[in-house]
């Protein structure tokens, strides 16, 4: 059996044998993905560096559909375990994945079918399927050509690496989860330099999903959802900064279902800060004590009536002492 020779070379050293063979295996396939440097050859740059989301961090999650559920939470799941970026890998196992081969490996586990390995075959997959929402220029975040992103839509980026003879120069592609409760854009996927609260990350994570500067070669060139994966039953939630305002279900406040008999009773609301506004758990608290405050003039009027009730008696008194007094003097007579 003829067995692999490295290279006598420094770089091998500086990569490491793992990835350098990992490397050589995503050339042959053609896959692979990251910012500008598909191959790290910095010396200490293997390292991961990632950051993790739990499901309830989402605004809405609690809304979406089952499987939509399923599929971030198993994606989320990777994002604790150190994984770093390693070009041209699809399994966890080999201790990390490419940014295709990060979601290829989600979307397989998840039941999907027909996956394509690479970036460009995924983006394709997406036009073929009359789903992509095609994306030109460098747009601000708050662009209306972004405000029909969802959870789950794949993310799709052209010139982050040489893409070489690729016939569509798709280059990068992640995965939008939405908006965090507090109201930031984020993705997940791998990647070897992008960032996540402005720190970089370096493997598989979950990222800050930022358009890219005009001055950078980088473009991002459209999204869509998963073919077969309907997840049109959710609100939108554009990628703009702040809270989103509605991203619950029927467009209800992630802590106020629809059910709330707080919304029920007709009563309003007393006014809010904007701190309060936000959907964060001490909401519940400030709404319900707001909702005892209509008990207060039932209560007042009680007093009032009992202190009517009292004058009344009060008044009913002298009455009955005169009539006392008369039938004491009629009886001493």
């Amino acid at each position: 059996m003829n067995t692999l020779e490295l290279p006598d070379s420094p770089f091998v050293p500086a990569i490491g044998r793992r990835s350098f063979l990992a490397l050589l295996a995503g050339a042959a396939l053609g896959v692979g993905c990251g910012n500008t440097e598909a191959a790290r050859t910095d010396p200490g740059t293997d390292s991961a560096i990632t950051s993790s989301l739990e499901i309830d961090d989402l605004a809405g999650s609690k809304f979406w559909p089952e499987h939509l559920r399923s599929l971030i939470t198993y994606a989320l799941s990777l994002t604790p375990r150190g994984l770093g970026y390693q070009f041209g890998s699809s399994e966890p196992d080999a201790g990390g994945m490419d940014c295709s081969g990060t979601l290829y490996h989600v979307m397989r586990h998840e039941g999907v079918k027909k996956v394509p390995r690479a970036s460009d075959g995924m983006f394709n997959w997406v036009k073929e399927a009359g789903l992509l929402n095609a994306v030109s220029g460098t747009p601000e975040q708050d662009d209306p050509i972004l405000a029909r992103m969802r959870p789950g839509d794949l993310l799709f980026w052209t010139g982050t690496y040489d893409t070489g003879s690729r016939a569509t120069p798709i280059s990068h592609v992640m995965m939008y989860i939405g908006k965090t409760t507090a109201g930031e854009p984020v993705m997940f996927g791998a990647s070897d330099g992008r960032p996540y609260r402005g720190k970089r990350q370096n493997g598989v994570s979950v990222f800050d999903f930022r358009m890219p500067k005009a001055e950078k070669k980088a473009r991002f060139v459209g999204y869509g959802p998963i073919p077969g994966f309907d997840v049109s039953n959710i609100p939108p939630q554009p990628p703009t900064q702040g809270r989103p305002a509605d991203y619950g279900k029927g467009g209800t406040s992630d802590k106020t279902p629809a059910s709330s008999p707080k919304k029920e009773s007709g009563a309003t609301p007393p006014s809010k800060s904007p701190k309060e506004n936000d959907g964060g758990d001490e909401d519940d608290s400030r709404e319900n004590d707001g909702g005892k405050t209509p008990e207060k003039t039932p209560s007042s009027a009680k007093r009032s009536g009992s202190r009517k009730a009292s004058d009344s008696k009060k008044s009913s008194t002298p009455t009955k002492r005169p009539a006392t007094r008369k039938k004491r003097s009629t009886s001493k007579d």
